[in-house]
């Protein structure tokens, strides 16, 4: 409906601007041959009436070219004066019928923006898009305005991430940005704040080995080992396997990091509401015997 009345009025102008030109050239040349058939010679040659009315129009069409260019500037420089930040439009701001317009415009810029979005790719190692929300522990602070928990996240990459990356207390996660996942996963320096006399972490080592410190705090499954076994595995599995971790292995890797943070930051809340510094100590003799004689 719009772009018709657009058409019909540029139409309409375009109609006017042709017509006003071919009125004017036909009543030029009608004068002229009036004063030259209204002549003594009835000739065009030393008229002076053809010249006068010659001379008229052509001073008509540059006084008319000269005002089409002064107001094509005038306007060109209010354009330029407008403000090109955005700015709320409310209902007052325009007429009624522009506002509908403007309105329909964002919803359909909208609605295209959202089906073009990528919904059945597939990169191997990397999250999909469109997946559904599943209850981690992190999962709600990763991408909440997308609502697709893994997108754009490297699997490989994030649970390497994990081993220095889990020692953020429980009560301080919401405090960081939503879509930054090696911020908020910490193990070593919370198993630290756990166990302060465990030794730095070291490249290349294996979690079981590192972590070994922490394996009486931890609780034993059916099948007789702790989440830091299956931790090691998965962290085994993203350093030296060829291919790229699963979206599977991506999930128990983050559980199992999940269970072993939980663990900790459990023990260090604890530890500190009691205020005690000799139990600590106490705890961390006792780990280290445990962890040696392991």
């Amino acid at each position: 409906m719009v772009s018709a009345q657009r058409t019909f009025l540029d139409v309409s102008y375009v109609l006017l601007v042709l017509g006003t030109i071919c009125a004017t050239l036909l009543s030029c040349v009608a004068l002229i041959s009036q004063a030259v058939r209204t002549s003594e010679g009835r000739v065009f040659r030393n008229n002076f009436n053809a010249l006068v009315i010659g001379a008229s129009y052509i001073i008509l069409a540059v006084v008319s070219l000269f005002f089409c260019i002064n107001r094509s500037i005038a306007i060109r420089l209010r354009l330029q004066r407008i403000s090109k930040h955005h700015k709320l439009i409310r209902t007052g701001d325009v007429p009624s019928s522009v506002y509908d317009y403007i309105t329909k415009e964002y919803v359909r810029t909208c609605v295209i923006a959202h089906q073009s979005l990528p919904k059945e790719a597939f990169h191997p190692g990397w999250g999909r898009p469109g997946l559904s929300r599943i209850s981690l522990l992190f999962a709600t602070y990763l991408t909440e305005e997308t609502g697709t928990p893994y997108e754009g996240i490297r699997f490989r990459r994030a649970l390497l991430g994990t081993i220095q990356e889990l020692g953020v207390p429980l009560t301080s996660v919401s405090q960081f940005p939503k879509d930054l996942l090696l911020i908020m996963l910490h193990t070593d320096i919370l198993a630290h704040n756990v166990i302060p006399t465990m030794p730095p972490l070291k490249p290349q080592a294996r979690m079981i080995h590192h972590f070994r410190y922490i394996l009486p705090l931890l609780n034993i499954h059916d099948d007789g080992l702790t989440a830091l076994h299956y931790y090691d595995s998965v962290i085994q599995l993203a350093r030296y396997s060829r291919r790229e971790p699963t979206e599977e292995e991506f999930e128990y890797g983050m559980h199992v990091v999940e269970e072993i943070w939980g663990i900790l930051n459990e023990v260090w809340v604890e530890l500190n509401l009691e205020g005690s510094s000799t139990q600590l100590d106490n705890i961390s003799q006792d780990s280290l015997v445990i962890g040696e004689q392991s």
